[in-house]
């Protein structure tokens, strides 16, 4: 049960922190400035965490290592899904406080309009958005267009010094 509670915890830190450095860091204008705060704070937590929970469960703190780890054999089905269950719902617990913590802030905080972690700056993408092809040819960005005549440099023909032969 020990281990439960740990990837509970780890998991909860996790996405408190992470993150909150994130919706509260105001990332988004700050685009290349903003990126090395939030990253000390995602990989300083899971650095904490290794060393607080570690010895208990191994930090997976993430349902995905877990998986991986399930997968090598290293732990068995029943103990992943305790993990899973664990690490979920210590996710759900860290934006919860999140939650809490942004609704104490003196000129209030709009989860709709401000997201719990995504940044700041673009639209909202829905599942049907991100894997819906595009609407024309014209809208994908010239690296992945059909037509290679543009995104191709012409061919040379390979350079001969005067005295070489070929045959």
């Amino acid at each position: 049960m020990k281990k439960y509670f740990a990837e509970f915890i780890g998991t909860l830190a996790l996405i408190l922190v992470g993150c909150g450095a994130i919706v509260i860091g105001g990332f988004g204008g700050a685009f290349p400035v903003g990126i090395l705060p939030i990253a000390l704070a995602f990989g300083l937590t899971v650095t904490a965490m290794a060393y607080a929970i570690g010895p208990l469960s191994g930090a997976h703190i993430n349902p995905a290592v877990t998986v991986g780890m399930w997968v090598a054999g290293r732990i068995n089905p029943a103990e992943a899904v305790g993990y899973i269950i664990a690490q979920l719902i210590g996710g759900i617990a860290g934006a919860g406080v999140l939650v809490l913590i942004l609704k104490g802030k003196l000129q209030g905080y709009d989860i709709a309009a401000g997201g719990l972690g995504r940044p700041a700056g673009g639209p909202a993408i829905s599942a049907a958005t991100a894997w819906a092809p595009p609407s024309s040819p014209s809208s994908s960005p010239p690296c992945c267009s059909s037509s290679s005549s543009s995104a191709r440099p012409a061919r040379r023909a390979p350079h001969r010094s005067p005295g070489s032969r070929s045959g």
